[in-house]
Parts: structure tokens; C-alpha cells; sequence
């Protein structure tokens, strides 16, 4: 597959762009992260009084925070883009200073192979291992699937993957892949979610894809045995949360499509076995899928937990039709 810097706009225009989450995206002079406090006030042994600012040299509007994680040592891991350089992933330690034994100077930056990859979400492995995801454009294959892999001290781990340079993709046969979320399992499986469009069929699904930690697609995992899943609803915003049981089995948070022609979504919440079939026993329709209609036009699922009793929990973020304030609810489930 040939991963050309930028995505061709004539590819972009030949089918309809597949719904976008509506929440904007700051886009910042510096790439920035803030720690609150439980009362909601800035930390200020972080940083300068909780706030850590880190300039990527990339120009007036260089740097966007995109996703953030911590590693079992208490270091923050951010990741975002740098205009017109792809990505780049920043570690400080836990008081918000560099940690210059990460990459370059405490920087992690694209290479030539993963330059192109828009990166939506980070994860970090047990082994302190760094995964992103996002999506790459192949001239052969439109969008797939995306997941780079970066070794603990931010150099690419020439382990993962077929080509030595830290990158796997995976190609849904519907059409265009677009990954949002990542999910590292204990026994080191990665697990990748978010949603396909196919123009032909002017349809879009959400598709999971589990890897072994090689990078390899895990043939134990779909119905099919090639590694990859379907739910069975009509996604939104895609795959906005992905938790894991203490039983293998995986929930899927994100947005339901009703097929009105607006843009009314309603909640969603779906659940997977631990081989990756869709679990009859959630939701009433027999294929593991549930959604919820708050009466809203924008009703979509931000993030899943799993209870100490197995229930689920599942926060929301809700647009009125009258007024577009957001609201936050809960919802639970047994298990």
C-alpha cells in the first residue's frame, strides 16, 4: 500500500463525507494539557501552576491535542498533530515536565510510513508500550484502519507489523475505514474500533478489528475468523468508547443513526463475546446492540465503564432540539 502525505481531493469528493462529531476541536498555538483537581481547580504541582505548554515548531496553527493517556508510572502521554509534519506524541512526567528520555528531547515524531495517519486515539500498554490509531489513505484501498505502535522509550517498534516500521492497517471489503478508538488488553491484543463507510451502498457500520500484539490480524477473534467484527447498527459519530470485561467480552459505546434524514442520534451501546460475535444476552433485538432516544437531535455515548457488579455504565452527551446546550446523563445496565 502506498501512503501518499496527503489525501488526494478528488478521492474526498467522490462519495458523501460520513458523519463528524459536531463537538469542536480546538485548535491551539502549543500543544497543551491541564490536571484538575477533584474540586475542578487547576493542580499546581503541575506544570506552572497546572498548566504545561510545549511548542512543536510547527507554525501559527501548529499543534492540536487530539487524545492523552498515563502509563503505570504516572507519566502523561499526549499526542496530537503538528501542521503540516503529521503527528507527534509528547511524555512529560508527573510534576509536567519533559521527559526527555522519551524519543527526541521527550518528542516521539511521524515517520515517512506513518506521516499520513490522522491520529483519534492513544492507548498504553502494560509493557508501557505507546499504540495509536486513526486512519490512513492507501491509493488502493481508500481509508482503513490505522495503528502505530511505539516502544517505551518513543522510538517505533519495528516488531509491530509486517514492514519494520511500527504500522499496520486493516481494510474492511464495505469501503472507506475510519478508526477511532484503541484498547489494549491485558494479554497484550489490541483492539481497534470505529466505522466503514461504502459508498455503493451509501451505508456505514461500526467494525472492530483485534490484532495480536505482532501486529497481526487475530483469527480467533470475528465470526468470520479473519480478525475483524460488525454490530449491527448504523453508526453516527462512530465508536466513541471502548471497556473491557473482566470476562473477555467488549462493550462499544457510540451514536445510532435512526435513518430520518436529520440528523437525529440517538444513544448506542453494543457488546461483543471475547471471540468477537455479537452478544445476544445485551439489548433486546437478539444481536447485542441497545440504543436509547433521549428526544434530543444529538444523543451520543462519550464514554463506557464497567461496574464492580458487572453493570455498565455509560455517559452521554446530549443536544436538544430547542436548545443546544449539552446535557450529561447516565444510564446502567445489568449485566
Amino acid at each position: 500500500m502506498k501512503h501518499p502525505a496527503n489525501s488526494s481531493s478528488s478521492f474526498k469528493s467522490s462519495f458523501p463525507a460520513p458523519a463528524r462529531r459536531r463537538a469542536v476541536r480546538a485548535v491551539i498555538q502549543s500543544l497543551e494539557e491541564r490536571r484538575l483537581l477533584s474540586a475542578g481547580e487547576l493542580d499546581p504541582s503541575f506544570g506552572a501552576g497546572g498548566r504545561v505548554t510545549t511548542d512543536l515548531g510547527g507554525g501559527t496553527f501548529d499543534q492540536a491535542v487530539q487524545v492523552a493517556a498515563v502509563n503505570a508510572g504516572g507519566k502523561l502521554i499526549v499526542a496530537g498533530a503538528v501542521w503540516g509534519q503529521g503527528w507527534a506524541v509528547v511524555r512529560y512526567n508527573a510534576d509536567g515536565t519533559v521527559d526527555g528520555t522519551f524519543g527526541t528531547g521527550g518528542q516521539a515524531r511521524a515517520n515517512e510510513a506513518t506521516a499520513s495517519v490522522e491520529i483519534t486515539s492513544a492507548a498504553v500498554a502494560p509493557n508501557g508500550k505507546v499504540l495509536l490509531c486513526g486512519s490512513l489513505y492507501g491509493s488502493d484501498t481508500g481509508y482503513d484502519f490505522a495503528a502505530i505502535r511505539l516502544n517505551a522509550d518513543g522510538t517505533p517498534d519495528t516488531t509491530f507489523g509486517a514492514n519494520g516500521d511500527g504500522l499496520v492497517t486493516v481494510d474492511f471489503a464495505a469501503g472507506q475505514d475510519f478508526a477511532s478508538r484503541v484498547l489494549v488488553q491485558a494479554d497484550g491484543k489490541i483492539v481497534l474500533g470505529g466505522r466503514t463507510y461504502d459508498a455503493q451502498q451509501g451505508t456505514m457500520l461500526v467494525d472492530m478489528a483485534r490484532l495480536n500484539g505482532d501486529g497481526s490480524l487475530d483469527t480467533s477473534f470475528g465470526a468470520a475468523g479473519d480478525g475483524r467484527a460488525t454490530l449491527g447498527f448504523r453508526p453516527g459519530d462512530g465508536v466513541t468508547s471502548l471497556a473491557l470485561q473482566a470476562d473477555g467480552k467488549l462493550l462499544v459505546g457510540g451514536s445510532f443513526y435512526d435513518g430520518s434524514g436529520g440528523t437525529e442520534f440517538n444513544f448506542a451501546a453494543g457488546r461483543l463475546n471475547a471471540d468477537g460475535t455479537p452478544d445476544a444476552a445485551f439489548g433486546g433485538n437478539g444481536d447485542g446492540t441497545v440504543s436509547v432516544d433521549f428526544g434530543g437531535d444529538y444523543d451520543v455515548v462519550t464514554s463506557v465503564a464497567v461496574q464492580a457488579d458487572g453493570g455498565h455504565g455509560h455517559r452521554l452527551r446530549r443536544r436538544p432540539a430547542q436548545r443546544r446546550r449539552h446535557r450529561r446523563r447516565r444510564l446502567r445496565w445489568r449485566r
